[in-house]
C-alpha cells in the first residue's frame, strides 16, 4: 500500500521512522538518562513551585522504594487517582521505576466506575488525592486493593505554602468531602519512611506492560488498553521528531516550556471507528471532543437539527439564537461529534444559581448518525466536563425523552421535583420558548412533559443507586 502520509512528513521534516532501542531497555532507562543529563533544569511547575529532574529524580525513587517496601510481585498494578498536582509524575516515575505497572483513574469516577476499574484491572495499590478519598471509602472491600496512599494537594508545595492550600481547600473552599479508610498512608509519609538507597532497579524490557489505560466507557464498561514500554517508548521518539522539525536546532533550549491543558490521566479527545446503519455498512470515524471558536460554522445546522428533532417527537424545545451556542463553544462549555467535517452531534453546559447547578443541555445526534452510541458518548463528556468545572455543583436535566433517563440514572441522577432545581429565574426564562410552557405555567413550576433528574455529588446514597443502576443494565 502506498504511504501517501509520507508526503505530509517530508513537508515538515519529520522523519518517516523511528529506530528503537535494544529490547533489554524500558522507560527507565530513558528516565534515568535524562535525570542525569537535565539535573538542574526544570522538569514541573505547579502553582509557582518548580520541581528539578534532580528532585523528580530523588522523589521517585523514593516512591519506587515504598512500593517495593510492599513486598509487590513484579507486575503488579497500581492505580493512581489523581488531577495534576507535582504528585502524579512523582507517583507515575515511580510505579515504573518500581517495575509495576500505572493504572490511571479519572478522579472524577463515580464509586461505581472506580470499583469496575480496580476490579478490573486487579490493582494492589491505589494512590490518591484526599479531595475522592470519599469515592473510595464507599467501596472499601470490595476490590483487590491492599494498600492506599492518600495525597493533598499542597504536600510538595512547602512546608508554608502547603500547609496554607490544604487549609482553605479543606476549611475554606470545603472542596474535600469527609473520608475514613482504615489502613492509609499519607504521601509524605510514604516517601520519607524508606531510604532511597534501598531502591533496586527493576529488571525490564520493552515488551513489559508499562500502563493499563482505560477507555471511557462510553460503549459498555471501561476497557483497559494495554501499553508495552515499547509503545510509550516509540511515542516518545514519534514526539521528538515531530519536536526536532519544528524547531530544529533551538529544540530543547533550557527555556522551552511545554504548557499541559489536558489531565494527564486520561485524553478528552475521543476517536471511534463506527459503522454506519447503511446497507453498504461502510466504516466512518466519529470524533466527540470539546467545542471551540473553529466549529461555529455548525451552529446553524445544530440549530435546525434540534427543531426538527423536536417536531418528529412533539415536544417542545429551549430555543437558543446562533449567539448564544457560539458563546458557548468560545467558552469551552460545548461538545461535539464530527465525522470528517460532517457534524454528527452537540451538547453543551451551563450553570445557574452562582455555579450551585449545572445543566448538561441541547443534547442532538444528527438522523444520519443515530444508532451508532455517539449520544452517550456526547453525554458522558458532557458530563466530565460540567464535574471538572464545578466538581461541587448539583447537576441536572430535564428531557423527555427514555434514552436520555437511562443515560442519565447510569451515571448517577435520580428523578425529583422541579421543586429541587435551581430557582435562578434566567434558567426558567429558557423555558419560554417552548411549546408546553403553558403547562410549566400552570402548574406554577411544579411539573411539566419533561422529568427532572439531579445529580448531587454530595448525596451518601448515590453509590448504592449506582450499583443498582449497573446491575440492572446488566440484567436488560
Amino acid at each position: 500500500m502506498e504511504k501517501i502520509w509520507f508526503a505530509e512528513y517530508q513537508k515538515t521534516g519529520i522523519p518517516e521512522t523511528v529506530e528503537l532501542p535494544a529490547e533489554n531497555t524500558s522507560l527507565v532507562d530513558i528516565f534515568e538518562r535524562n535525570f542525569q543529563k537535565f539535573g538542574s533544569r526544570d522538569a514541573f511547575i505547579f502553582m509557582d513551585k518548580v520541581l528539578s529532574f534532580s528532585e523528580l529524580e530523588e522523589a521517585s525513587r523514593k516512591f519506587a522504594t515504598y512500593l517495593q517496601s510492599l513486598g509487590l510481585a513484579p507486575g503488579s498494578r497500581v492505580a493512581v487517582m489523581m488531577p495534576n498536582v507535582l504528585q502524579y509524575p512523582v507517583v507515575a516515575l515511580g510505579v515504573l521505576r518500581a517495575g509495576l505497572v500505572l493504572v490511571n483513574v479519572n478522579p472524577l469516577y463515580t464509586s461505581r466506575e472506580l470499583e469496575h476499574q480496580l476490579n478490573d484491572s486487579g490493582s494492589e495499590v491505589l494512590v490518591i488525592i484526599e479531595n475522592f478519598a470519599s469515592v473510595y471509602q464507599a467501596i472499601i472491600g470490595k476490590t483487590p486493593v491492599k494498600h492506599v496512599v492518600v495525597a493533598s494537594v499542597g504536600d510538595m508545595l512547602g512546608a508554608l505554602k502547603g500547609t496554607l492550600v490544604n487549609f482553605v481547600l479543606r476549611s475554606v473552599r470545603k472542596q474535600i468531602p469527609a473520608w475514613n479508610i482504615p489502613g492509609h498512608i499519607k504521601f509524605n509519609a510514604a516517601i520519607s519512611k524508606v531510604s532511597p538507597s534501598n531502591y533496586k532497579r527493576p529488571n525490564l524490557t520493552l515488551s513489559d506492560t508499562a500502563v493499563l489505560q482505560y477507555t471511557g466507557g462510553t460503549t459498555g464498561v471501561s476497557k483497559g488498553a494495554e501499553l508495552t514500554h515499547r509503545n510509550l517508548v516509540a511515542n516518545m521518539l514519534q514526539c521528538d521528531g515531530i519536536f526536532q522539525s519544528k524547531f530544529g536546532a533551538k529544540d530543547g533550549q533550557p527555556d522551552d516550556r511545554i504548557f499541559c491543558a489536558l489531565p494527564l490521566y486520561h485524553i478528552l479527545y475521543k476517536r471511534k471507528k463506527l459503522r454506519t446503519n447503511n446497507k453498504m455498512e461502510q466504516e466512518i470515524e466519529i470524533d466527540v471532543m470539546i467545542a471551540d471558536a473553529s466549529h461555529e460554522v455548525y451552529v446553524d445546522t445544530i440549530l435546525d437539527t434540534i427543531e426538527s428533532a423536536a417536531k418528529v417527537r412533539g415536544t417542545g424545545i429551549a430555543k437558543r439564537t446562533h449567539e448564544y451556542v457560539a458563546q458557548k463553544m468560545k467558552e469551552g462549555k460545548a461538545v461535539i461529534a464530527l465525522a470528517g467535517n460532517e457534524f454528527a452531534g452537540f451538547s453543551y453546559i451551563e450553570s445557574w444559581g452562582n455555579k450551585q447547578y449545572v445543566t448538561t443541555s441541547g443534547l442532538i445526534v444528527h438522523p444520519d448518525f443515530r444508532g451508532l452510541g455517539i449520544a452517550k458518548r456526547i453525554k458522558d463528556m458532557t458530563f466530565q466536563l460540567a464535574r471538572m468545572r464545578w466538581p461541587k455543583a448539583k447537576i441536572f436535566s430535564l428531557t423527555s425523552g427514555a434514552a436520555v433517563m437511562k443515560m442519565n440514572t447510569e451515571l448517577g441522577y435520580v428523578p425529583v421535583t422541579f421543586s429541587d432545581l435551581t430557582d435562578d429565574e434566567a434558567f426558567w426564562r429558557g423555558c419560554n420558548g417552548c411549546v408546553n410552557h403553558d403547562i410549566l405555567e400552570r402548574t406554577e413550576r411544579k411539573y411539566c412533559i419533561c422529568t427532572a433528574m439531579l445529580f448531587d455529588p454530595a448525596d451518601p446514597h448515590r453509590a448504592q443507586r449506582e450499583r443498582e443502576a449497573r446491575n440492572q443494565t446488566k440484567k436488560d
